[in-house]
């Protein structure tokens, strides 16, 4: 944060690591746990995490 580089980095967060929460919690509804336990919340996390990744894939290859 104390560089120019760091600033700038620091602001690209909110486009790139932030977004991907966001769109988490509000399009694939991982806001609310649909299964009991950590075990299930953590299935729940990867499986929703895995399905964004693949989208993201997609999309970068139909460019």
């Amino acid at each position: 944060m104390k560089t120019e580089k760091g600033r700038n980095l620091y602001k690209r967060r909110k486009e790139t690591i932030e977004r991907i929460f966001a769109d988490m919690k509000e399009l694939c509804g991982i806001r609310y746990a649909n299964y009991r336990g950590s075990e299930g919340v953590k299935a729940q996390a990867l499986i929703t995490a895995t399905a964004l990744n693949i989208k993201k894939i997609a999309t970068i290859l139909s460019k």
